[in-house]
C-alpha cells in the first residue's frame, strides 16, 4: 500500500536537522525512532527480493551482446577462459567489493521512494559522493533534491591514506603497471625461495593441497611439524593413507608472523617431513610470467576499451552504475594485473604436479581459484576437490548460482566436487543455488575438536567484574566500530568499566593494537592471537562477536554465552541470521544482554536441540576416506 510523504529527509550521520519532513531515512544506521526508515533494517527484512534483483542483474550482464558474442565470451583471450570469471563484478565478493552493500541500499532506497511518492528529498551528509549517487537516483524520478554537504574534519592525514588516494585517481592502465611492481616488492621474499620441482614417478599417491598460510599450530611448528587449524585432523589421515603431500601456500598478511618467518618454517617443514613437501605459490613467480603477465595485460585492457561504450550505455544511470568502476579495475587496472599473475602462477604450479592423483583446496570461491581449478582441469583427467571450511552465509553471493555454472562455460573453472560440511551448509547453499550432483558431504574438518571440547560451565559471579571476549572480524571499519561500540558501552553503562576485555581479532587481521591503544583507552583489555579453540573458556563469561565470524558456531557448541554485533554499514554475514535473539544493535542491547547471561545460555540450549546436525563430526571420517581412496 502507498503511503504519501511531501518531504523525506535522509540523513547520513549523527546531525542535528532544523528543516521540517514528513518522514525520516536514516541511511547508513539503525533508528531510534520507530516510525524513521532504517536502510540496513530494510535491506534484512527485504533480503529476497534485493538479492535476487542483484542475481539477476549479474547473469544478464555477463550475457550482454558486446560486438556480437556474450560479454563472458568477449573477455576470453584463448578461447577457454574468459577474465570475466575472476573479475569483482563476477566473484561477488562482500569483502573486496563495497560498492555491493552501496547497490542494496540504493536499491532499497529507491523501494521506499516509491512507496512515499515524495514531492522534495533532502540529503544531509558529509559524503559527497553519496549526494551525487542519490542525486542521480533522484534525477530519475522527477522530484526535487536538495544537498545538505556536512564539513567534517578528516583525520586520515597519514601518508598512507594520501598515497592511497593518489594510487586511485591514476589512469587504469598505469594503475595495472604499478601493481605488478607493487606485488614483486611486496612478496620477493617469497618470489625468491625454491619452488618445488615435478615428481616422475617417486611416489605412488600424491595430493595436491592449496592452502592459506600461516593459520598454524605454533608449537608444532617449532618442531618442524606442519599442522593447520584449516585442515585439522585430515593432515593425520593423508600420512595414514600413505599420500604424499605437495603444499602450495597462499600467504596472507597476519598478526600470527611475517613473510620471513613463514618462510623459514616452510624450510623446517621441508627438512623434518619425509612425505610432504612445501612451497609458496610466489616461489614460481619469473621473467618468463612477466612478460607474458604483460602481453595479456595489453589485450585485456584494449578488450575493455572496444567494449566500454556499450557497457557503459547498457548500466546507464541506473544504480547498477555503482558496480562499473570494479569492473573496469577488473579488465583494465590493478585487479586485472593480479588475475593475471595469479592465472600464470597457477600454471606454473600444476606442471610440477604430474604425477600427482587429487588436489584440494579451501573453497571460498576467489578469483585465484579460477585459474587453480582451470589450468588442473588442463592438465589432469584426475578430480579437484573444492572444500568450504566455513559456515555459508545468506549474504554472501561468493557461493550464489553454483547450479547454473556447473551447466554453462564457466564449469571449466569449477570443481569437480565441492565438499560441504553438514546440514547446515547444505541448507544455506541451496538457497544460493545447489548444484546437487557436483555436491558431497563431508565432515568439518575446522571443527572435528567439538568433539572433545569441554562445554563452558563457569558460574557466573554478580560480585565480579565480567570477563568479555572480543572475537572481531576481517574489515578495519568494522573493527573499529567494534571498539567504539564497546568504548560507548562503557560511557552509558559504567558499572562494566572494571570488566576485563579479551580482544581477539581474526587471524588476518593486522594492526589490532593500534586501534585498540586508540579507542580502549582507559579500559582493562588484553589484545591476544591464541587460536579460539586453546583458549580456557571457563575463565571468561560471555563473548561479544562481529556477526560475520564463523566462530560464533563454536561457541554455540561450547555453550559460551555470546551476542553478536551487527554493523550497519554491512550486510548481515552471520550463519545464525535465523537466530534473531543472538544480535546486538546498540548498547543497550549489549547491556541487556550482559544483565541476563543464564537466559542467554538457556537459549543456546534452545538453538541446539532444534539443530542437531549444523556439521557433520565423525570422528573416523569417513567420508574423507572415500576421497581419498577415489569413492566419489
Amino acid at each position: 500500500m502507498t503511503s504519501r510523504a511531501s518531504t523525506i529527509l535522509i540523513v547520513d550521520g549523527d546531525y542535528v536537522v532544523t528543516e521540517q519532513y514528513d518522514q525520516k531515512i536514516v541511511w547508513h544506521d539503525y533508528a531510534d525512532v520507530d516510525h524513521d526508515v532504517s536502510i540496513p533494517n530494510y535491506i534484512e527484512q527485504n533480503d529476497c527480493t534485493l538479492k535476487q534483483k542483484y542475481l539477476d542483474w549479474a547473469e544478464d550482464f555477463s550475457k550482454l551482446d558486446v560486438k556480437g558474442c556474450s560479454l563472458e565470451s568477449f573477455f576470453s583471450l584463448d578461447g577457454q577462459f574468459s577474465y570475466y570469471w575472476p573479475s569483482l563484478t563476477s566473484e561477488k565478493s562482500y569483502l573486496k567489493s563495497p560498492a555491493i552493500y552501496q547497490l542494496f541500499q540504493l536499491m532499497a532506497l529507491e523501494e521506499v521512494l516509491n512507496q512515499y511518492q515524495p514531492n522534495k528529498i533532502l540529503l544531509v551528509s558529509s559524503d559527497r559522493k553519496l549526494g551525487a549517487i542519490i542525486g542521480q537516483l533522484v534525477s530519475n524520478i522527477e522530484c526535487q533534491f536538495i544537498f545538505r554537504r556536512q564539513k567534517v574534519v578528516s583525520n586520515k592525514n597519514n601518508v598512507i591514506h594520501h598515497l592511497k588516494k593518489v594510487f586511485y585517481s591514476l589512469p587504469y592502465f598505469l594503475k595495472g603497471i604499478l601493481r605488478l611492481i607493487m606485488f614483486s616488492w611486496q612478496f620477493r621474499t617469497l618470489i625468491f625461495s625454491k619452488p618445488f620441482q615435478a615428481t616422475k614417478g617417486e611416489h605412488k599417491k600424491q595430493i595436491l593441497m592449496v592452502s592459506p598460510f600461516p593459520g598454524i599450530d605454533a608449537s608444532k611448528a617449532k618442531k618442524g611439524i606442519y599442522q593447520s587449524s584449516w585442515w585439522g585432523d585430515l593432515h593425520h589421515l593423508l600420512e595414514k593413507e600413505g599420500f604424499y603431500v605437495n603444499w602450495v601456500f597462499m600467504y596472507f598478511n597476519n598478526s600470527q608472523l611475517n613473510q620471513v618467518d613463514g618462510l623459514r618454517l616452510q624450510d623446517d617443514f621441508n627438512r623434518v617431513s619425509k612425505h610432504e613437501r612445501f612451497c609458496s605459490v610466489y616461489s614460481f613467480f619469473s621473467l618468463k610470467i612477466v612478460l607474458s603477465v604483460m602481453k595479456d595485460y595489453i589485450f585485456l585492457y584494449g578488450k575493455y576499451w572496444q567494449a566500454s561504450s556499450t557497457i557503459r550505455k547498457y548500466i546507464g544511470r541506473s544504480s547498477f552504475s555503482l558496480l562499473l568502476p570494479e569492473f573496469k579495475d577488473s579488465m583494465a587496472g590493478s585487479t586485472a594485473i593480479m588475475n593475471l599473475i595469479y592465472h600464470h602462477l597457477f600454471k606454473a604450479c600444476v606442471t610440477k604436479t604430474s604425477d600427482t592423483q587429487l588436489a584440494c583446496y579451501l573453497m571460498e570461491n576467489q578469483n585465484w581459484e579460477k585459474s587453480l581449478v582451470f589450468h588442473w582441469k588442463q592438465k589432469h583427467k584426475e578430480p579437484i576437490i573444492g572444500f568450504i571450511h566455513a559456515a555459508i552465509r545468506s549474504f554472501d553471493f561468493r557461493y550464489a548460482g553454483f547450479d547454473k555454472k556447473y551447466q554453462q562455460a564457466e564449469s571449466a573453472c569449477m570443481p569437480t566436487k565441492i565438499a560441504i560440511h553438514g546440514h547446515d551448509a547444505k541448507v544455506n547453499l541451496s538457497t544460493l543455488g545447489l548444484p546437487k550432483l557436483n555436491v558431497i558431504n563431508v565432515e568439518a574438518l575446522r571443527y572435528l575438536y567439538l568433539n572433545g571440547i569441554k562445554q563452558h560451565c563457569k558460574v557466573l559471579n554478580v560480585q565480579s567484574p565480567l570477563n568479555i571476549l572480543v572475537l572481531t572480524g576481517l574489515d578495519e571499519r568494522i573493527v573499529l566500530y567494534q571498539c567504539m561500540f564497546t568504548a560507548r558501552l562503557i560511557k552509558a553503562y559504567p558499572q562494566y568499566k572494571e570488566s576485563h576485555f579479551f580482544i581477539k581479532p581474526h587471524p588476518a587481521f593486522v594492526g589490532m593494537d593500534r586501534i585498540a591503544k586508540k579507542h580502549l583507552h582507559g579500559l582493562h583489555y588484553t589484545v591476544i592471537d591464541t587460536p579460539f579453540g586453546a583458549l580456557d573458556f571457563n575463565q571468561l563469561d560471555c563473548a561479544f562477536i562481529e556477526n560475520s565470524s564463523t566462530v560464533a558456531i563454536e561457541a554455540l557448541y561450547m555453550r559460551l554465552p555470546f551476542c553478536l554485533m551487527q554493523y550497519p554499514g554491512q550486510f548481515n554475514l552471520s550463519s545464525l541470521i535465523r537466530h534473531r535473539r543472538l544480535f546486538v544493535k546498540k548498547p543497550s542491547d549489549l547491556n541487556h544482554f550482559l544483565e541476563n547471561l543464564t537466559d542467554s545460555k538457556a537459549y543456546l540450549e534452545e538453538i541446539l536441540s532444534k539443530e542437531k546436525n549444523l556439521f557433520c563430526l565423525d570422528p573416523s571420517m569417513h567420508r574423507w576416506q572415500r576421497i581419498l581412496k577415489g569413492e566419489v
